[in-house]
Order: C-alpha cells, then sequence, then structure tokens
C-alpha cells in the first residue's frame, strides 16, 4: 500500500472516532471532494450521504485480517488512520 498520508490530514475533518469502541463513522464531506460541476457534484454528494453518511468507515478486513477503507482511490488500513487521528 502506497503512503498517502497527504489524505490524512483530510480524514480528520471526514471522520469521527470512538475512542471507548475503536470505530470510525463518516462525517458530512464538502462538494468540493466530488468530481463535476456544481450540479453534479451535488447529486453525487446526496448520493454519497445516503450511503455512507454516519456509517462505519474503514471497516473492510483484508486477507491479512487488517481493517482497511478506501478514500479518494487510495487502499488506507484503518489503523493508520486512527494513530494520525
Amino acid at each position: 500500500m502506497k503512503d498517502r498520508s497527504d489524505i490524512i490530514p483530510e480524514l480528520r475533518s471526514r471522520l469521527k472516532y470512538d475512542t471507548s469502541t475503536g470505530e470510525m463513522t463518516w462525517l458530512d464531506r464538502p462538494v468540493s471532494d466530488f468530481n463535476g460541476d456544481d450540479r453534479y457534484a451535488a447529486a453525487i454528494k446526496k448520493n454519497w450521504a445516503a450511503r455512507y453518511l454516519g456509517k462505519p468507515a474503514f471497516n473492510t478486513t483484508n486477507k491479512m485480517g487488517h481493517k482497511i477503507g478506501r478514500y479518494k482511490n487510495s487502499d488506507i488500513y484503518a489503523h493508520h488512520v486512527i494513530w494520525a487521528l
């Protein structure tokens, strides 16, 4: 997995981390996170929010047993995100 430390600061404002459970959940994302003109990006954001907003983030388990997730077309280990938060 390549180094994606450049997007970790973004994730700080897009995730909520519960220290008692270790779970991360998605917070609202700005329209600027989505590609396209304003109207199209707003529609994509609305669809994203309906599917992910407030739901667990980085909770897929890979074949090595690590929790991973995807953000901006990059696979990222959950523990890397948690360390950075």
